[in-house]
């Protein structure tokens, strides 16, 4: 007779990817994200039209809280912890 082997699997954990970690770090990021905006557009709104804080300040503010913050607050995830990582 043949014997019938049965083969050990391990269950497969597969993990969600995750486009916005959904933690209160990632929203505080995202505030500040959005009062520095504010403040770019208070700054543009600001006469005189051809002034340094209308022609220079407030497009870098804005370009800084678009690019830099908005992209930070939506990709960042927190460190784990050691005892985390092993139980994964």
């Amino acid at each position: 007779m043949k014997e019938k082997r049965t083969k050990m699997t391990r269950k497969k954990v597969t993990r969600r990817a995750v486009f916005f970690d959904d933690d209160k770090r990632n929203y505080q990021i995202f505030a500040v994200a959005l009062l520095v905006i504010i403040i770019g557009y208070y700054f543009l709104a600001q006469p005189p039209v051809s002034g340094f804080t209308s022609l220079t300040l407030a497009p870098l503010i804005l370009i800084i809280g678009y690019c830099i913050f908005i992209p930070w607050a939506i990709f960042y995830r927190p460190k784990r912890k050691s005892s985390d990582r092993q139980s994964t």
